[in-house]
């Protein structure tokens, strides 16, 4: 994709982000743009910024406006798909403001902050909702290490109403742990006599 496309490309983006309307429509044409890697090209197109020594400051400044559309729209209606592609044109369009110096223009630099304390949240609440998903999930390891466990069943084992701890059995797919491993290895054959 050539850079005059990418740069079309953009300026569309930003207008569609600016659209109000049908969300579901807007959500389907972010998720487009974040599962199609453009934002690799947006970090390219305005790098190129950087680079080329006799950038127009305008043209700049409308690159990253449109980018800031965008990333606020993305913020908007899909914060935890988004937050790595924000996270990254945030650094980019962060250092081309900076060494351009076009944060007077359009409200870059409100916009901009705007954006950064957002992407920040998203990504709080991103690590949080991944630290609480890990804390509930099914392949977190028993209460008791299996070391620990009778092979034969105690009392408790037997007035016990609720299920036992199974892991999910890894078919194909390596074990992270040879701890894992061997706890998932006992846990079956304790339960499969």
């Amino acid at each position: 994709m050539n850079t005059g496309l990418k740069e079309l490309m953009l300026y569309a983006c930003g207008k569609i982000a600016q659209a109000d309307g049908a969300c579901d429509v807007l959500l389907e044409v972010i998720m487009a743009v974040i599962n199609s890697g453009f934002c690799n090209k947006i970090c390219g197109l305005i790098s190129e910024n950087l680079i080329v020594s006799m950038t127009d400051s305008t043209k700049a400044a409308r690159q990253v406006s449109c980018c800031l559309h965008l990333m606020s729209k993305c913020l908007d209606l899909v914060p935890n798909a988004s937050v790595n592609e924000v996270s990254m044109l945030t650094i980019v369009v962060e250092r081309v403001v900076d060494t351009m110096d076009i944060g007077h223009l359009e409200n870059i630099s409100e916009r901009l902050e705007e954006v950064k304390i957002r992407k920040d949240e998203a990504v709080r609440k991103f690590m949080e909702d991944r630290i609480e998903r890990n804390n509930n999930s099914e392949e977190r390891l028993p209460l008791d290490n299996f070391r620990s466990t009778s092979v034969l069943p105690t009392l408790d084992d037997i007035i016990k109403t609720e299920k036992p701890f199974l892991r999910k059995n890894r078919i194909g797919v390596p074990y992270d742990r040879k701890r894992r491993y061997s706890a998932c290895g006992h846990i079956i054959e304790l339960y499969s006599h």
